[in-house]
């Protein structure tokens, strides 16, 4: 929503009304104040009654807002803006949403361009894991890495917390594999008479077993659904494993 709102208002300035209802975290603030500071319309549902207060929340507390509206008053506000002249005047377009807008599009002169808005942040972007650039602007901090992934800092945490989950999901499943495969070697291994072996295949195995049930009671502290579903996977993964195996 940031991205759309940015390229807008740097296309078509004043003559944009961007609109921000219900939903969690803070997309769309950035944007808004894009539009707002090239003459644009900002229109948000009014938090009070919105089902989630996050989206509408931010952009007030952040940017403010043109019109502040309950949702059966968005499309009304939204017609009269479109057949109202756009009022005052158009201020230029900052170098600076020129730049944000063509890295977004994937333009290879702005991708290949060093000099970026920001400065670097230390933190690793979890779309592509490059690195981010942090972005000041009054009261609202943003982040954007060289390929255009952006976030702002809820929106960032959030996406920072799917990937540790990612992690540990890859992490359960790279156990439980070398699980069975532990246990297929200690078996052949004993049949041959390599008892000794065997047995530190099957110490292997254990071991792995116990670091996968760590993390795993660490998805289900994530949430009962997360938990389920983890369960669920590892259930499924393990029996395929054990099937492969098997044959």
């Amino acid at each position: 929503m940031d991205t759309l709102f940015r390229s807008a208002a740097g296309a078509y300035g004043r003559r944009v009304a961007a609109v921000v209802i219900t939903g969690n975290l803070d997309d769309g603030t950035v944007g808004l104040g894009a539009v707002r500071a090239r003459g644009g319309a900002a229109v948000v549902q009014d938090p009070d009654e919105a089902l989630h207060r996050g989206m509408p929340g931010s952009a007030l507390t952040v940017v403010g807002a043109d019109h502040v509206v309950p949702l059966d008053r968005i499309s009304a506000t939204v017609v009269e803006l479109a057949t109202s002249p756009p009022p005052g005047t158009e201020p230029p377009v900052p170098n600076r949403l020129d730049k944000e807008a063509d890295i977004a599009e994937m333009d290879f002169d702005a991708l290949e361009d060093d000099d970026r808005p920001g400065t670097p942040s230390g933190y690793s972007c979890p779309g592509c894991h490059g690195s981010l650039f942090e972005i000041q602007e009054a009261e609202v901090v943003r982040y954007r890495c060289r390929v255009g992934h952006a976030y702002g800092v809820e929106s960032l945490l959030a996406h920072q917390g799917d990937a540790v989950e990612s992690a540990l999901w890859t992490a359960m499943m790279a156990l439980k594999e070398r699980a069975v495969l532990s246990r297929r070697m200690a078996d052949r291994l004993r049949a041959r008479g390599g008892d000794v072996s065997a047995d530190r295949f099957t110490d292997q195995a254990n071991e792995a077993d116990l670091r996968a049930r760590v993390i795993l009671e660490v998805l289900r502290n994530l949430g009962l659904a997360a938990g389920q579903e983890a369960e669920r996977a590892v259930e499924t993964r393990e029996a395929r494993l054990l099937e492969q195996a098997g044959d």
